[in-house]
């Protein structure tokens, strides 16, 4: 599934699963993110990555 995803995509998704609160990219760094900032266009969203993406998220859960 990965090999289709740019390195930008995975840097950002890993800094927003990375485990150690401090680490963590907050929602304001996300939304500063190289990767949102040249992907924040509807023309260029693909929604079937997108829905995916989403449900595999809600079904991520971290125990502590």
């Amino acid at each position: 599934m990965w090999k289709k995803h740019s390195k930008l995509v995975k840097d950002f998704i890993s800094a927003l699963m990375e485990f150690n609160t401090d680490k963590r990219l907050t929602a304001k760094e996300a939304l500063e993110h190289e990767w949102i900032k040249k992907s924040a266009t509807m023309d260029n969203v693909d929604t079937a990555v997108t829905a995916e993406a989403f449900k595999n998220l809600s079904k991520f859960r971290v125990k502590f």
